[in-house]
C-alpha cells in the first residue's frame, strides 16, 4: 500500500495543469517582448549605412576574443611560461566570458523550452531540465575539453558511483542509502529509487551473457583451531576427543572457496584485451622482455604444449596474503587471489578481472597444515582447468575456443611463502624460499657493551647472549637452488633412513631436511615448481625490506657512532630532498626523511629509484657506490623492456651488493631479506619485469575485498555476498561509465588517474596525463607569459624528448601556438654536456651506466624549439650547484 501524499504535493497535482499553462503564457509574453525589442533595434540600425560592415567586424572580433579566451589557459601545477598571443586586461576577459555565458544561457534555455509544445510535459520535468541547464552553465568553466563526447549520467552511473564509494571507504549499505536519499533531497536527476534498486542496476546491466554469477561451491567450512579438523557446528567442535568439544575457546576458522571456472567464464565473456599465444604466433624476441609471457618459464611451456587456432592457452599468477580487519579486533582475513597473465597489463589487476580462490577468517595465523587444507579444493579445481574447456571469448570476436589453464607462479610476502611452500620460517634455519643456504648465528647486539667487573656466578643479560640467524654469502659459496625434484630426493632420503631404523636427533633431521617441512600441494600441478615458481617480491624484499634496513642503519641513533651513519646530515638531506621536482602524475611523493620508519613502500620506491643521487654528498664513497648497485639493479628490474645485456648487468649488480654487504655493515645485518636480493635476477629472467607481478597490485585488491566487510560474524559469507556486486561495479565503471560525465569522478574514487584534463576557471592542470598522447594534442593549447605553480614539489616542465634521432632531457620554457598553421611548438632549455650516471667497479676499471639518469648543465639563455609530438614523457629533475640531474621513471605503472 502506498503512503499518503503530503498536502502540498496533493495541491500541486490538482493544480498542475493551471501552473503549466500560466508558465507557458509568461514565457510566450517574454518571448514577444524580446522579438519586439529585436525589431526596434533592427529598425534603428537600418538607418546606418555602415551597420552591416560594423556588425561583421564586431562578430569577427567577438569570435577572435572567444578563441583567445579559450586559449588563455595554463597548467595549474606546472611552472611553465607561455607566449602571449594577445595582451588583454583581466577585466575585459571577465566581461567577454560573462557575455559569452549569457548568450549560451539564452540559447540553451530556448532549446529546452521550445521542444515539443504539443506534448504534455509535466512541470516536474520542466523544472528539472531548467535546474540542470543552470547547473551546467554554472559549471561550464570547469568542463573538460572532452565534454562534447560525454553523455549525461543516468541511473546506472549513479548506482556504480554509490557502490564504488561504499567499497572505497568501507561504508555500510545503510550509509550508502543515506547518501542516495541526500541526492534525492538535492533534486539530483536519475537517482535510483531504493538501495535494492542500486544493487539490481549493477548486477543486471553488467551481465553481457547468461554466465552464472560468482558463487561458492560448498557451504563455509568450519575448522576448529584446537584440533584443526572440520566441524559441523559453529558453537563447539564435533569431535569428542577435542578440548573444544563443549565450546570453542577461540572462534574457529571459517573458510569459503569459490568456483574459479565460473569467474574465468565471466572474465573471458567481458574482457577484450586478452592476448593468446601459441608456438606459431609467438614472435617475442629472444633478447628482450616486457611481460610475463616473455620470460623463460612461459617460453619453455609453449614448447611443451600443442596449441593451434582453436586450442588456446591461459596462465595464472597466485597471491596469498592476510589482512587485518581493524584495530579493535584480532580477527584477520586470508585471501587467495589469481590474475590472468595474458590480459593487458593496464587491465590485469582491475577488480573485475581478479579471480578470488578462497577467503578464510581466523583469530590466529594459519599454520602450514591448515594452509595446505585451504589450498586443497583450489588445487583440485586448477587440475580440472588444465584439461581443455570450451569458453566464449570476447577477445576472439565472441567465438568459442578450447582453453587450457595453468598456474605458473605465486608472488607472496615471506611469511605467506613459508606457509604455502611448506618450508621453514624466514627467520628460521634454511629459511630462504629460493635456495638451501644454511644460516649462521650472530649476536643480536653487535655493539659491545662497556666492560665491567663481574663475578663468575653472575648471569649475563639477554641482550648479551641473544643471537639471531643471518645469511652472509661469499662469491665462492656454491648454493643449491630449491626445486620439486630436490624435495623428493630429500624426502626419499629421510624416509629410507627411518625405514632402516636410523634414529636421528631433532637437530640432525633439521639439517637433513634443509628447510623442506612437507609437500606443497601446488606442485601437483603441471607447471608449478617447489622452487622457482615462488617469485621474489619487490615490495616486501626491497622497498620495505633491504632499503628500510639501510635507512635504519644510516639514520638510527643506535648506530650514530658507526662509520656508515649520516644521522648528523638528516636536516641537510631533507632540504635537498625538497628540491627534487616530480611530475604531478606521481602517485605519492616522499614525505620527510625525518620519519623514515613510517614511509610507505611506494615512498621508499621513489627515494631509491629517483632521489638516490642526493645521498652522494653525505654517504662515504664506498657506501654510496654500494647503494648505487641496488638502485641501478632495480632500475633494470622495473624497466619497461629488459634485454639480455641489461639482465646480465642486473645480476652483476645484485651479486656485488649482497657479497659486500656483510663487509660494509657487518654480518649482524645480513638477514634473510638482504640475502634474498640476490635471487631477483632469476625471477626477472623467468617471469619478466618486476612490475607485472609485484604485490603492489595484489595489496590494493585485497584491501578492496577487506573493505567490503562491515559485520563482526561470518566475514567470508559477507565477502561472498558482496563479491559479485564489487566486480560488476568495477566492470561497469570501466566499460559502460566511460562515456558518462561521472567517469572522471568514478576513476578518482577507484584510485586510478583520470585521462581528461581538468579546467578550473582559466587554469588548467595536466595532472592526469603522464605520456602526451597524439590523440590529445588538441588539449595542449595553452598560452601565457608568466610561470605558475601551485606546488613547488610537483612540476611538469621537466621532459624527455626526441631530438635529432636521440632522446634528450630538458625544461619547457614556453608553449607557442602558431596561429597560421595551428601548430604547437615547445621552447625548451636543453640539458647540455649530458652524461649518464655511472658506477665504477673493480678498482675503477669497469664503468657501467644507468640509462634513466642524466647529469649536465642548463644555459637559460639558450633554447631550442621542438614539435609537441616529440615529447616522450615527463621526468623528475634536481638542481644543485648550477648543475641538473634528470631521472626518468623506469616504468609508468604502479606507484609511479
Amino acid at each position: 500500500m502506498s503512503s499518503p501524499k503530503s498536502p502540498k504535493l496533493s495541491w500541486y497535482h490538482k493544480n498542475r495543469k493551471n501552473i503549466n499553462q500560466k508558465r507557458r503564457e509568461q514565457y510566450q509574453e517574454s518571448k514577444n517582448q524580446q522579438s519586439q525589442l529585436g525589431i526596434k533595434n533592427y529598425i534603428d540600425e537600418s538607418y546606418d549605412p555602415n551597420c552591416n560592415e560594423l556588425n561583421a567586424m564586431e562578430t569577427e572580433n567577438c569570435n577572435t576574443d572567444v578563441e583567445e579566451d579559450r586559449n588563455f589557459i595554463l597548467f595549474n601545477n606546472d611552472k611553465i611560461a607561455y607566449d602571449t598571443m594577445v595582451n588583454e586586461a583581466n577585466q575585459d576577459l571577465e566581461e567577454k566570458q560573462s557575455h559569452l555565458y549569457i548568450e549560451n544561457d539564452d540559447e540553451q534555455k530556448d532549446g529546452i523550452l521550445l521542444v515539443n509544445h504539443e506534448d504534455e510535459v509535466s512541470d516536474e520535468c520542466e523544472i528539472d531540465d531548467i535546474l540542470q541547464c543552470n547547473l551546467d552553465l554554472n559549471e561550464q568553466p570547469g568542463k573538460t575539453l572532452d565534454d562534447s563526447n560525454e553523455r549525461e549520467y543516468d541511473e546506472i552511473d549513479i548506482a556504480v558511483c554509490l557502490i564504488t564509494i561504499k567499497t572505497r571507504y568501507n561504508l555500510t549499505f545503510e550509509c550508502v542509502n543515506g547518501v542516495r536519499k541526500l541526492l534525492i533531497a538535492l533534486k539530483v536527476k536519475n537517482v535510483p529509487s531504493s538501495i535494492y534498486h542500486v544493487r539490481e542496476l549493477v548486477n543486471t546491466n553488467s551481465k553481457s551473457t547468461s554466465t552464472p554469477s560468482t558463487k561458492n561451491i560448498a557451504p563455509p567450512l568450519i575448522v576448529c583451531q584446537k584440533c584443526e579438523r572440520v566441524s559441523t557446528s559453529k558453537d563447539f567442535c564435533t569431535y569428542s576427543d577435542c578440548q573444544n568439544h563443549q565450546k570453542y575457546d577461540i572462534n574457529p576458522y571459517s573458510y569459503v572457496y569459490f568456483d574459479i571456472y565460473h569467474q574465468l567464464k565471466q572474465i573471458l565473456c567481458r574482457e577484450e584485451n586478452i592476448r593468446f599465444f601459441s608456438t606459431d604466433n609467438y614472435t617475442a624476441a629472444n633478447n628482450s622482455m616486457s611481460d610475463i609471457y616473455d620470460g623463460d618459464v612461459y617460453r619453455s611451456m609453449l614448447t611443451q604444449i600443442q596449441l593451434n587456432k582453436t586450442n588456446l592457452l591461459l596462465t595464472l599468477m597466485m597471491n596469498v596474503d592476510g589482512v587485518a580487519i581493524g584495530n579493535n579486533t584480532e580477527e584477520s582475513l586470508w585471501i587467495i587471489t589469481f590474475t590472468l597473465n595474458e590480459i593487458k597489463r593496464s587491465e590485469r589487476f582491475r577488480t573485475h578481472n581478479v579471480i578470488i580462490g578462497g577467503v578464510c577468517s581466523c583469530y590466529k595465523k594459519p599454520n602450514r597444515k591448515l594452509m595446505q587444507f585451504l589450498l586443497k579444493p583450489i588445487v583440485e579445481q586448477l587440475k580440472q582447468l588444465q584439461e581443455r574447456h570450451l569458453f566464449q571469448v570476447k577477445a576472439c570476436n565472441n567465438e568459442f575456443k578450447l582453453i587450457q589453464m595453468y598456474l605458473i607462479g605465486a608472488c607472496n610476502d615471506k611469511p605467506a611463502n613459508s606457509l604455502v611452500q611448506t618450508i621453514a620460517e624466514p627467520i628460521g634455519k634454511y629459511g630462504c624460499s629460493r635456495c638451501e643456504l644454511p644460516d649462521i648465528h650472530s649476536n643480536a647486539n653487535e655493539t659491545p657493551l662497556q666492560e665491567k667487573p663481574t663475578s663468575s656466578t653472575e648471569k649475563k643479560t639477554r641482550k648479551e647472549t641473544h643471537k639471531i640467524r643471518v645469511f652472509p654469502i661469499n662469491e665462492d659459496d656454491n648454493i643449491q637452488m630449491r626445486s620439486t625434484a630436490r624435495y623428493h630426493q630429500i624426502h626419499n632420503q629421510i624416509s629410507t633412513l627411518k625405514l632402516h631404523g636410523h634414529r636421528m636427533s631433532e637437530e640432525e633431521e633439521i639439517n637433513l631436511r634443509l628447510g623442506y617441512l612437507g609437500q606443497c600441494l601446488l606442485t601437483q600441478l603441471s607447471y608449478f615448481d617447489h622452487g622457482y615458481s615462488f617469485l621474489t617480491d619487490s615490495l616486501h624484499t626491497i622497498y620495505h625490506g633491504v632499503f628500510k634496513r639501510l635507512m635504519t642503519l644510516w639514520f638510527d641513533s643506535k648506530y650514530r657512532t658507526q662509520k656508515w651513519s649520516i644521522r648528523q646530515h638528516m636536516t641537510d638531506l631533507e632540504t635537498d630532498l625538497r628540491k627534487f621536482r616530480f611530475p604531478s602524475t606521481t602517485t605519492r611523493g616522499p614525505r620527510t626523511i625525518m620519519k623514515y620508519y613510517r614511509l610507505k613502500a611506494n615512498e621508499s620506491r621513489v627515494i631509491l629509484l629517483i632521489t638516490y643521487p642526493i645521498f652522494k654528498k653525505y654517504l662515504k664513497p664506498i657506501y654510496y657506490k654500494h647503494f648505487q648497485l641496488l638502485s641501478f639493479a632495480m632500475h633494470i628490474g622495473e624497466s619497461r623492456i629488459i634485454d639480455s645485456s641489461k639482465l646480465k648487468e642486473m645480476n652483476y649488480f645484485l651479486e656485488k651488493f649482497v657479497f659486500t654487504f656483510h663487509l660494509l655493515y657487518g654480518k649482524r645485518h645480513c638477514v634473510n631479506t638482504v640475502h634474498s636480493v640476490i635471487h631477483f635476477h632469476q625471477t626477472v629472467k623467468d617471469y619478466g619485469p618486476l612490475t607485472n607481478y609485484s604485490t603492489f597490485n595484489y595489496e590494493s585488491v585485497i584491501g578492496q575485498l577487506a573493505a567490503a566487510t562491515n559485520g563482526t560474524k561470518n566475514l567470508p559469507r559477507e565477502i561472498e555476498n558482496n563479491l559479485e556486486l564489487i566486480k560488476n561495479s568495477s566492470f561497469l565503471a570501466n566499460s559502460y561509465c566511460t562515456t558518462s560525465s561521472l567517469y572522471s569522478f568514478i576513476s578518482e574514487i577507484q584510485g586510478y588517474k583520470k585521462t581528461s584534463m581538468n579546467i578550473s576557471g582559466i587554469h588548467q592542470t595536466q595532472k592526469p596525463i603522464s605520456i602526451i598522447n597524439r590523440n590529445e594534442k588538441h588539449e595542449l593549447y595553452f598560452i601565457h607569459n608568466a610561470p605558475f605553480s601551485k606546488s613547488k614539489q610537483f612540476q611538469d616542465c621537466g621532459v624527455l624528448y626526441q631530438y635529432n634521432d636521440g632522446c634528450r632531457f630538458g625544461i619547457i620554457n614556453k608553449v607557442i601556438l602558431i596561429t597560421t598553421t595551428n601548430k604547437l611548438l615547445l621552447q625548451i632549455h636543453p640539458l647540455l654536456h649530458n652524461e649518464k650516471d655511472q658506477v665504477l667497479l673493480n678498482l675503477n676499471t669497469e664503468k657501467i651506466l644507468c640509462d634513466h639518469v642524466g647529469y649536465g648543465s642548463i644555459d637559460f639563455y639558450r633554447y631550442i624549439h621542438i614539435d609537441a609530438e616529440n615529447v616522450i614523457e615527463k621526468v623528475c629533475y634536481y638542481e644543485y650547484e648550477n648543475k641538473f640531474i634528470f631521472v626518468r621513471y623506469p616504468t609508468l605503472t604502479e606507484s609511479s
